[in-house]
């Protein structure tokens, strides 16, 4: 798995069924094992097998049959399996009698040409199961039924889906990973006139199985076949066992090829030249290239490979595997269309369709709760967080009906619509469900592809709509799109086939939904509500109108692990009791007095730029104040964010005291990261580590800050004067640290007699110059007895910048 706190963790999770397996004995008593070697032969087919199957699921479960590759068994891709099972599949796979590592007499690759009938087997035996024999509850889907294989296993799953003699009629998709096809023509592919989706996985620095004449060819030869390629991904990094004991090979394919051109050599009996034909439309090609001849490429970390695998065999099966509920969602779609057309609502927009033959459907969510569940749908949610968080909002939820002669829809952006440019993050995205299989005539939906790093329109090519391409699937697939993606609906110049989606509309909870949920649901409906969906919806239980912001401030923790997850996922945290009652007594007393001998000394900075008022005063250059400051800019805590958030080394830009006194007025609406030209980078440049000398309330002049403004990447400008701002309520002792990104200000002091005391230690990635110049101002008794932390952080101690003759100036 990759680490827990990147996106990849969320899309690799295993799905939501905890996964069980049960062995079995099994033996096809109809069929015999030829001789082999010493081997004399047996009157059955023996198959021990594993049966991989979701818990706490009833079904009705799509039944995949997995074939192992040659020299190995059926847990060869266990975690490939096992992650198809917590997704609600039920997953078999046998050790086969003559081509498993442990085949008696040895491997036999021959041998293949009875797999077919074996996966028959398989597929009849687990459709019988009944009463303690079955493992799972519920049944299995008779027509939904998959096959895939590995290697040789690949060969066998190409036959058991398309030979004409052995082919498994039952068989619904057919995935090949890293198969031979090399002789197989597309006259082997086509002569069943079957409409059956196939889909190849390979690696370009395979060196078993040649990728060129193997994998490449597969688009152009298969009538609904795909291909994933692996760019460095090798043979024996699809094996479970390549991850840890192959990973830091140039390519392990150099030392399973020695294995397997010993056995294969050494097989005995009729060869595959002989069991197939050009007839069957299989031909041996002398001049093709032969395994293990390929040069030696550098491949891939085998768990990446994993990876990659694991997310193509998924969204293929689920995109082609779509139970019967994908009809019966449609029907209920009409008949929500008829509700929805009863209450006199429109189904045509002019301002998005050039003609009525484009119906859309509007509020899913009142409508029908089929679509209140679908909305929160397992697979699309895991889509949903990896590109918005676990913080997301549903915004919108239609269907859009093309039907034959319907126009395209200009073509756009959805952020563009709410969020002006630059779009640097994916505050949003669509999930489109196919209610029916969409392809370029009935009006599939266009896209511009890498049109979701479009900064802004000046990115946007002269004429796009010859730039876009067409989402085609099939009926029941899930299409994720980024909502930076420019796209339109495309025309269904069809005559009678209609195309009917549904678009499900994330983003993140910062930005104004599109739909009113609360204006626009009945009280009653919003009681019975689920509660995620509650959540997600923004709803209030007191059902005020909705509010730009729903984001909220994380509580205050102690704990330096949560505080660190907050500042990631809100751009803030609060750390209560970060200072004992002494520290934080010596801190206050060394505040004011600097305070009050500025104001003596006549240097009391008041009026400053981002606060214009007589009551709030800023003191400076807090280092040579008083050491307990010091302590305050490397306390541990502290660095540990500066660390998390910046890297080390960093710089400490400045350290300074803000007091707000009664009558203070609001400060100006600014980010920290104000010398940063736009458009931003994604990551914050700088780090505000605040300490609460006071306790920090509402009514005496506690920062605000708007709450997911660091997701905009921008400076607030004059349009941004209304927006929602929240104040950072914590006791006096505690810490708010909150990245260089997020709008902010000081509050106004509303109270009669209180004064609200903070200091402000700003750290930023050490390419930035600081705020205060330490080389000048720093008094020489602090820089003497600083620590190796503290001179890092002052740039007394660095590397590349600020050098001194080339050397660190300490």
């Amino acid at each position: 798995m990759p680490p827990d706190n990147s996106a990849s963790f969320e899309w690799l999770k295993p799905g939501p069924y905890p996964v069980n397996s049960s062995d079995y004995e099994w033996a096809d008593t109809s069929r015999p094992t030829q001789k082999n070697r010493d081997f004399p032969g047996a009157q059955q087919r023996s198959l021990p097998a594993t049966i991989w199957y979701p818990a706490q699921f009833d079904g009705p479960y799509p039944l995949i049959v997995y074939s192992h590759g040659f020299l190995s068994s059926r847990g060869e891709t266990e975690y490939l399996l096992r992650q198809l099972a917590s997704f609600g599949y039920v997953v078999v796979a046998a050790d086969f009698p003559l081509t498993s590592g442990s085949a008696p007499g040895g491997p036999n690759i021959n041998d293949v040409s009875q797999q077919p009938a074996d996966v028959t087997f398989l597929i009849d035996t687990v459709l019988a199961l009944a009463g303690s024999e079955k493992p799972y509850s519920g049944e299995i889907d008779a027509d939904r039924i998959g096959i895939m294989g590995l290697s040789l296993g690949g060969f066998s799953t190409s036959l058991t889906a398309y030979h004409p003699r052995l082919r498994e009629p039952r068989v619904k998709a057919a995935i090949s990973i890293a198969g031979p096809s090399a002789n197989l023509t597309e006259k082997f592919y086509t002569q069943n006139d079957l409409a059956l989706p196939f889909l190849m996985i390979a690696g370009t620095a395979d060196r078993l199985i040649d990728f060129a004449s193997n994998a490449a060819v597969i688009p152009q030869r298969v009538p609904d076949g795909g291909l994933l390629s692996i760019d460095g991904g090798n043979h024996i990094g699809f094996v479970g066992m390549a991850d840890p004991t192959f990973r830091f090979f140039l390519n392990a394919d150099s030392v399973a090829c020695l294995s397997v051109e010993a056995n294969i050599d050494a097989s005995e009996g009729r060869t595959n030249e002989d069991l197939f034909s050009s007839a069957e439309g299989i031909v041996f090609d002398a001049s093709a290239p032969t395994r293990c001849q390929s040069e030696v490429k550098e491949a891939i970390h085998p768990g990446r490979q994993h990876m990659i695998t694991q997310l193509g065999a998924l969204s293929f099966f689920e995109s082609v595997l779509a139970d019967s509920a994908v009809s019966a969602l449609r029907q209920q779609l009409l008949s929500a269309a008829q509700t929805f057309e009863a209450s006199g609502a429109s189904t045509f927009m002019p301002e998005l369709d050039p003609n009525a033959k484009n119906v859309r459907i509007f509020n899913l969510i009142g409508l029908d709760a089929v679509f209140r569940e679908l909305i929160l749908h397992p697979s699309a949610i895991e889509y949903v967080k990896v590109l918005l968080g676990e913080h997301y909002m549903i915004s919108n939820f239609t269907a859009n009906i093309a039907l034959p002669g319907s126009g395209s829809m200009p073509i756009h952006s959805d952020l563009g619509f709410v969020s002006p440019p630059p779009w640097l993050a994916p505050h949003s995205m669509n999930i489109i469900w196919c209610l029916d299989d969409v392809y370029e005539s009935n009006g599939a939906t266009r896209y511009i592809p890498g049109s979701h790093l479009y900064r802004s329109l000046d990115d946007l090519p002269a004429m796009p709509m010859q730039h876009t391409v067409a989402f085609e699937a099939s009926a029941g697939s899930i299409i994720a799109m980024d909502g930076r993606m420019w796209h339109t609906s495309g025309a269904n110049v069809t005559e009678n086939s209609e195309r009917a989606l549904l678009f499900g509309y994330y983003s993140a909870d910062f930005l104004r939904p599109q739909v009113n949920w609360n204006a626009l649901l009945p009280v009653e409906l919003q009681k019975s509500l689920d509660p995620e969906l509650f959540l997600r919806l923004g709803l209030m239980a007191e059902g005020n109108a909705h509010q730009m912001t729903r984001q909220t401030t994380p509580g205050p923790t102690e704990d330096i692990e949560q505080a660190v997850s907050d500042l990631a996922l809100h751009g803030l945290c609060v750390i209560s009791n970060a200072l004992d009652a002494a520290a934080l007594e010596n801190a206050r007393q060394a505040l004011y007095h600097a305070a009050d001998s500025d104001r003596q000394r006549g240097r009391a900075t008041k009026g400053f730029a981002l606060d214009e008022n007589e009551h709030n005063q800023r003191v400076w250059n807090l280092l040579n104040r008083d050491l307990v400051f010091a302590d305050l800019a490397e306390h541990p805590m502290a660095i540990r964010l500066v660390r998390e958030t910046l890297g080390w080394p960093a710089l400490l830009s400045n350290i300074s005291g803000n007091i707000t006194e009664p009558g203070a007025v609001r400060g100006v609406l600014h980010a920290d990261q104000i010398f940063v030209p736009e458009p931003w980078p994604t990551r914050p440049q700088g780090l505000n580590v605040l300490w609460c000398i006071d306790a920090f309330t509402a009514e005496n002049g506690a920062t605000e800050i708007a709450l997911g403004s660091h997701r905009l990447h921008r400076n607030p400008n004059s349009g941004d004067a209304s927006t929602a701002m929240t104040p950072i309520v914590a006791p006096a002792g505690s810490m708010v640290a909150f990245e260089s990104r997020l709008w902010h200000r000081s509050g106004a002091n509303t109270s009669s007699d209180k004064t609200r005391a903070g200091v402000f230690s700003f750290y930023t990635t050490p390419v930035y110059r600081t705020q205060e110049n330490w080389f000048l101002s720093l008094d020489p008794g602090v820089q003497r007895y600083a620590s190796e932390t503290l001179l890092t952080l002052l740039a007394y101690k660095s590397a590349g910048f600020g050098l001194v003759y080339g050397e660190s100036p300490r």
